[in-house]
């Protein structure tokens, strides 16, 4: 009669080890889905990884270039002979929205991605077609970009088709904002009050910039704004933006 008792109390004690595991096991393995966040099937992950790569890389493509140029992707009519656009010209102020500088830089993406996929040629073993065109969407945040990419594809392996339309949330990691913000706070000191040189170096070194400045002899300013805290390539970001002035005054 004792051995019995002691068997079911062996039996009870094994149940709940294996209940115990068992739920441990669901707690560890259960990964909650971020909110935003698109599920996609296993089989397809490699292309979706590839593809997010590609959209990071073409991306800090697009703003280092957009950098030189003054916030564009394509040439605008206002700008200097080294193509870097003019913020402060005849006293008006000239400085792009940052949604336009967004824009510009989707632009960028939408034109130059195709090369980075380059027609999925790593990927033998699946047949990828396009079934839409690019569109890109940037949002400029103070300490990186956000791309949210439109791309229909329909993508197959042996007998199974996945399709997939959306890349959200790939981020980069540069001050774009910031560094926005500092120039936008500078022209408004320009119209608002007076022709100030060293008022964009207190900004920037409120915000952990570099300013640097050219002046030429019609009047034309060039500034260099330098971020340490945005280093691609080992290299510090750098944007570029022109002012010209109908008399420089000392500060």
């Amino acid at each position: 009669m004792k051995r019995g008792k002691r068997s079911q109390t062996t039996i009870f004690i094994i149940i709940g080890v294996i209940l115990i595991v068992a739920i441990l096991l669901f707690v560890i393995l259960k990964k909650p889905v971020e909110p935003g966040k698109k599920t996609v099937h296993p089989n397809i992950q490699p292309v979706y990884s590839y593809v997010e790569n590609c959209v990071k890389e073409v991306g800090e493509r697009a703003i280092l270039y957009i950098g030189t140029t003054g916030g564009y992707y394509n040439t605008v009519e206002l700008s200097n002979d080294q193509g870097v656009a003019f913020y402060y010209y005849e006293k008006i102020n000239h400085m792009p929205s940052k949604q336009k500088i967004a824009s510009e830089i989707s632009l960028f993406v939408d034109d130059n991605l195709k090369n980075c996929i380059n027609n999925f040629e790593i990927f033998q073993e699946f047949n990828i077609r396009q079934e839409g065109e690019i569109k890109t969407s940037s949002i400029i945040e103070n300490n990186k970009v956000v791309f949210n990419l439109n791309y229909p594809l329909s993508i197959s392996k042996g007998p199974r088709t996945y399709d997939i339309e959306d890349f959200n949330d790939i981020e980069v990691f540069i001050r774009l904002g910031v560094i926005y913000n500092t120039i936008s706070e500078y022209m408004q000191m320009q119209i608002n009050e007076s022709i100030c040189m060293n008022c964009l170096n207190v900004l920037g070194t409120q915000n952990d910039l570099y300013i640097e400045l050219e002046e030429s002899e019609n009047n034309e300013v060039l500034f260099l704004i330098s971020d340490p805290k945005s280093v691609i390539n080992g290299k510090n970001y750098e944007f570029y933006f022109a002012n010209k002035y109908e008399v420089l005054e000392d500060e």
